[in-house]
C-alpha cells in the first residue's frame, strides 16, 4: 500500500537508518580504495614475492560474509578476543568493547568490511597499474619529476576511471550490507548498527509487517 511509503518518509528512525547505511558505505569505500591503491603501488615496487603478497591480500575475499562475522566476533571478543589480548600486552588497560559498544560497533563493522573486501580494490588496481604505459613514466623520470609528482600528475589521473568503477561497484555492495551486520551485532546495540537490509529483515520476519518491509527495500 502507498500508506507504507508515507509512514516511512515521516519516520525519523528510518531516515536515521538510511543515513547510517550511507555513512557505512562511504567509509568502507573510501578506506578500501585508499588501502587497495596503497597495497597495489607497494606490491608493484617489490622485486620478488609479489605472488605470495597478492594471495595474502586477496585471501579474505574467499571467505563468506557469515564466516567473516564469526571470525571477527571471536577476534574482537572483549573477554577472550585476540585483539584485546594484544592491546593489553601493549599496555592498553581499557580495551574497547567493540561490537558491544554503541560508539564502537559501527567503526568495528567498517573494520570487518575493510579486512574482508580491500582485496577486491587491490587486485583490480594492481592489474590496472601493470597496464599503465611505461614510456610516460620514463619521460617523467628523465624530466626530473619526483615520485610524489609522478603519482599525483600521472599515475592517479590514469587510474581515475578504474577507481571510479571500483567505487561504484563497492558502493552498490556496501549499501546492501546484511551478512556481516547480521552475524556480528544483529543491528545492535540499541540499534546503533541497524542498516537498511537488517531493518527490512526484522520488519518482515520479527514484526511480520511484509508490506512495510517491501516498502523499505
Amino acid at each position: 500500500r502507498f500508506d507504507n511509503f508515507i509512514q516511512l518518509l515521516s519516520d525519523w528512525r528510518v531516515w536515521r537508518v538510511f543515513g547510517r547505511t550511507a555513512l557505512f558505505a562511504t567509509l568502507c569505500v573510501a578506506i578500501e580504495l585508499a588501502l587497495g591503491l596503497l597495497f597495489a603501488l607497494a606490491v608493484d615496487r617489490i622485486a620478488w614475492g609479489q605472488g605470495v603478497l597478492r594471495t595474502i591480500i586477496i585471501l579474505p575475499l574467499m571467505v563468506s560474509g557469515i564466516a567473516t562475522s564469526l571470525i571477527w566476533k571471536v577476534l574482537l571478543d572483549p573477554a577472550s578476543g585476540l585483539v584485546n589480548y594484544a592491546l593489553a600486552l601493549l599496555g592498553v588497560a581499557a580495551a574497547p568493547a567493540w561490537f558491544g559498544s554503541s560508539t564502537m560497533a559501527l567503526p568495528s563493522l567498517v573494520l570487518v568490511d575493510t579486512w574482508w573486501q580491500t582485496g577486491f580494490s587491490f587486485i583490480v588496481l594492481a592489474a590496472a597499474i601493470k597496464g599503465l604505459p611505461a614510456d610516460i613514466f620514463e619521460a617523467a623520470k628523465i624530466d626530473g619529476a619526483s615520485p610524489l609528482q609522478t603519482f599525483r600528475l600521472i599515475t592517479l589521473p590514469l587510474l581515475r576511471p578504474v577507481i571510479v568503477t571500483i567505487a561504484i561497484f563497492r558502493l552498490i555492495d556496501t549499501l546492501k550490507v546484511f551478512d556481516i551486520v547480521f552475524g556480528t551485532t544483529g543491528g545492535g546495540p540499541a540499534q546503533s548498527t541497524e542498516m537498511i537490509q537488517t531493518l527490512a529483515y526484522r520488519t518482515a520476519f520479527k514484526f511480520l509487517e511484509l508490506g512495510r518491509s517491501s516498502a523499505i527495500m
